[in-house]
């Protein structure tokens, strides 16, 4: 291996490690009838409660293969973050709509980082027994309450109480952790089930009638559309810097004679889609060039929601992620600002592989 490959190699993950971070996707189905589409829907009962547990867990790695060698130079980042609620319906509005008041039972985030066998970790840890952090300034909040206005597909009208919270339990600045595990981003990752807002939303859409958006340059883009076997495939922002795509073609397919109602997700990347309509992943968590010198060779999105027809509620929606980016060696050494290797046998690529797992359950 020639020596200048090792060194672009080693400035590359130097490069890279100190951006091993955070980051997330979602979807729907749907049978071509608007009955469907309704069935897929939370139909409040004043009174009900229920326990969840919201989890959401990122592996970021990063490694090198040369030739038939194992791999080297690892890193990796794996995030944690799990929150245990309860969820009580308290008013039922006359469109369906309901008012739930929601207690934080737990709080739990993780952040463990190996950086070429280096390695650190991080914990936060929040219950209604005891609260401990290794960052400073991050106080507990398990027992925090708050309400939520929720539309039948679930989508969040309104917050009310998280400021509340915030200065009842003494959040500062400081408390970064702690205040995006409140804020209203992350609340309605919680709360909100993308499969159900899209096939809603795509109540209308047939197989001759999907709908459209012309673009900046004239070009027609599909939004959504239904196949003839009522798959409804829907166009959406993509969420991790890692997937070298404008957006996303989410597929929802409804098994509406499951029981309990299942809809499977699945996708593929869209490289063309409406300019500023998809803004790009934040790349905060990767550099920049890793992703405009990759080239993509895996991407795998698989999930499921199910939804129990008797009570009218969601019990589980759960969606993966899976991307993996290859760098190869010519494209390494042309940013040393040397030639192709004229040695096959010692040529390698770097990979760049991010896996986010999002779960919602009911577990009462």
């Amino acid at each position: 291996m020639q020596v200048y490959r090792v060194i672009a190699q080693t400035a590359l993950l130097a490069a890279i490690l100190p951006f091993l971070s955070l980051t997330g996707c979602q979807s729907a189905s749907s049978t071509a009838s608007k009955s469907i589409a309704q069935m897929l829907q939370y139909r409040f009962s004043p009174g009900h409660s229920e326990t969840v547990r919201y989890t959401r867990n990122r592996s970021y790695k990063t490694w090198v293969e040369m030739g038939n060698q194992p791999p080297t130079m690892p890193g990796s980042r794996d995030t944690s973050t799990e929150v245990l609620m309860t969820r009580k319906v308290e008013e039922v509005m006359p469109d369906g709509s309901a008012r739930l008041p929601v207690t934080i039972k737990e709080a739990r985030y993780t952040l463990a980082i190996d950086t070429q066998n280096k390695k650190s970790s991080h914990q936060y840890v929040s219950t209604e027994e005891k609260s401990e952090s290794t960052w400073d300034n991050q106080p507990g909040i398990a027992g925090a309450s708050y309400e939520i206005f929720v539309a039948p597909d679930s989508t969040i009208k309104e917050f009310r109480g998280l400021e509340g919270i915030r200065a009842t339990y003494g959040l500062t600045d400081a408390s970064t952790l702690v205040n995006d595990l409140l804020s209203e981003d992350v609340l309605r990752d919680i709360h909100q089930r993308q499969a159900l807002i899209d096939l809603n939303d795509a109540a209308d859409v047939t197989v001759k009638k999907p709908r459209t958006v012309a673009g900046s340059d004239g070009q027609t883009f599909t939004l959504v559309q239904r196949s003839e076997d009522g798959t409804l495939t829907v166009m959406a922002a993509n969420p991790e810097p890692t997937i070298k795509a404008k957006a996303l073609r989410l597929d929802y397919r409804v098994q509406a004679d499951a029981s309990p109602m299942i809809v499977h997700i699945s996708g593929q990347p869209a490289f063309s889609a409406p300019k500023d309509q998809f803004p790009p992943a934040e790349m905060k968590n990767v550099p920049t060039f890793i992703i405009e010198l990759s080239d993509m060779d895996e991407l795998a999105i698989d999930g499921a929601t199910l939804l129990d027809q008797q009570s009218g509620t969601v019990i589980s929606d759960r969606l993966k992620v899976e991307c993996l980016l290859r760098l190869d060696d010519e494209k390494i050494g042309s940013m040393a600002g040397g030639n192709r290797p004229s040695d096959p046998e010692n040529e390698g690529s770097m990979y760049t592989q991010t896996i986010t797992v999002e779960e919602f359950k009911v577990v009462n």
